[in-house]
């Protein structure tokens, strides 16, 4: 697998987490469309990069949590 796809790999898979983690933080809170959206949308954004970070700071120990990110290999540019 080539290095573009992997980095496509590894940038995807934490904001679909982050996607599915906002809508379960949500799910529940009455709010207008307006707010909802931008609510969603920062959480989105926060808690992918957060599970990213957390996922790569597990790796740096233990390379198989790499899994964790859609692939163990890391891209080598």
């Amino acid at each position: 697998m080539n290095d573009l796809t992997i980095s496509f790999i590894r940038t995807t898979v934490p904001s679909l987490v982050g996607a599915v983690l906002a809508y379960l933080a949500t799910k529940g809170i009455e709010l207008d469309a307006t707010a909802a959206a931008n609510l969603t949308g920062f959480l989105t954004a926060f808690l992918g990069s957060a599970y990213y970070l957390i996922v790569r700071r597990i790796e740096a120990k233990h390379p198989k949590a790499g899994l964790l990110l859609g692939k163990a290999k890391t891209p080598e540019y």
